[in-house]
């Protein structure tokens, strides 16, 4: 008996990213004679998703990821780290590198469409409120079921760690559920989450997302999560993280406002954990170029912003303890080129005696993108915060600048 045929289609999307970036005094806000005060440096980076599929209901994904840091070889500070691909080595003379290619995504995406449910399994993206409790690529499953055309429940469950296959008690589990409620123009969606780290740590997330539209022309995005528990059986965890962001679309322009808190009412470590049961590195907000690094974010060493300082530096204060204001702007100045424009303050959440923050200080920001042929950009980038307390010797201005070709397919 022969086997039955059946076709198989494949789709293929991605992008291919060269930039280059010049900072000063980013490293540490002062400008007091440290050998890294400027830094200059080129890298890209390839993405490249393929899913594949034997019929309407059933593909599998599978993405790959290459990072490279121009002249950067097994002794240099230019590999990449951090956000991009783990022991990238290449040659300032001739091309040829080594551990270089990164299985960013390998899942199962599939529908059961009696249960009207879709199921993702595998190594994917994980985006759970807002990006404050998940917002990275983690192992695991989320499903979604639809109960009319008003609610969907969303599952999810990823496998952070797995202490010893013969010791469930060594394994980080994080599991989610929310559910998606239409009114109208809006989506309300409440959120309960849950990580267990060993015997020791329990920490749970409650709170919602809210998006939607007021009006043809001006969108609105709200999320509120609460989290508490006992991290490590040493450390309460309390605290809170909150955004809010009105986007205007007003013709060939468009303006948005946008602030969040994050920490918690006393400490100034901010105590906000995320879902993964560590201080803010799995759902990581970048509200501009300095502070986490936005669209020139932080893959490599010349890319790192005041968000990924050392632990003893600032970077722990935003990551866990941060408010912000952000106004932005943007023009589309002709058909082929797009002017946008940000000014933000950011500051601590709150202070270790008085309870009033620190500023870190007042940033403005600027990106003039044109776009080459079809798929093909050239964009321009520069910011520069005016310091009032990053830093703490010296308290110097930064700046940042960049450029970028970005291919996308």
């Amino acid at each position: 008996m022969a086997t039955p045929a059946f076709a198989l289609t494949a789709d293929t999307k991605g992008f291919l990213e060269i930039r280059g970036q010049a900072d000063r005094n980013l490293n540490d806000g002062s400008d007091r004679g440290e050998a890294d005060n400027d830094r200059t440096g080129v890298e890209q980076r390839l993405r490249l998703w393929t899913e594949v599929a034997a019929d309407e209901n059933v593909k599998a994904v599978f993405a790959i990821e290459s990072d490279l840091a121009w002249g950067a070889n097994s002794d240099s500070l230019g590999d990449i780290d951090g956000n991009g691909t783990d022991d990238s080595k290449t040659n300032s003379i001739g091309t040829d590198y080594r551990g270089n290619l990164e299985i960013k995504h390998v899942y199962l995406d599939f529908n059961l469409p009696s249960l009207k449910t879709n199921v993702k399994a595998g190594a994917q993206y994980f985006k759970i409120g807002g990006g404050f409790i998940a917002g990275d690529d983690a192992i695991g499953i989320q499903t979604a079921t639809k109960f009319g055309d008003a609610a969907t429940l969303k599952l999810y469950w990823a496998k952070a760690q797995e202490g010893s296959v013969d010791v469930t008690s060594d394994d980080n589990d994080f599991y989610g559920a929310q559910v998606d409620v239409k009114a109208g123009p809006v989506t309300v969606s409440p959120i309960l989450a849950w990580t267990r780290s060993g015997k020791d740590t329990d920490i749970y997330f409650g709170g919602f997302d809210l998006a939607g539209k007021l009006g043809e022309n001006t969108k609105l995005a709200v999320t509120l999560i609460k989290n508490w528990g006992d991290n490590l059986g040493v450390q309460n965890v309390d605290g809170l993280a909150a955004y809010a962001g009105v986007f205007q679309k007003m013709g060939s322009a468009d303006l948005s406002l946008e602030g969040a808190w994050i920490g918690d009412d006393g400490r100034t470590d901010g105590q906000f954990v995320d879902g993964s049961g560590s201080v803010g590195t799995w759902g990581l907000s970048s509200p501009t170029e300095m502070f986490g690094g936005a669209r020139y974010d932080r893959r490599a060493i010349i890319g790192k912003g005041i968000g990924a300082a050392s632990a003893a530096g600032a970077g722990d204060l935003y990551n866990l303890n941060q408010c912000y204001v952000k106004l932005g702007f943007g023009l589309q100045t002709s058909e082929k080129t797009k002017l946008t424009t940000y000014l933000a303050h950011i500051q601590q959440a709150s202070g270790a005696n008085d309870g009033i923050g620190e500023a870190f200080g007042q940033e403005v920001g600027a990106y003039y993108d044109i776009t080459l042929a079809k798929g093909l950009t050239y964009g321009l980038m520069g910011a520069y915060l005016f310091n009032d307390d990053f830093g703490g010797v010296g308290n110097d201005n930064v700046y940042k600048l960049g450029n970028a070709l970005t291919y996308k397919f």
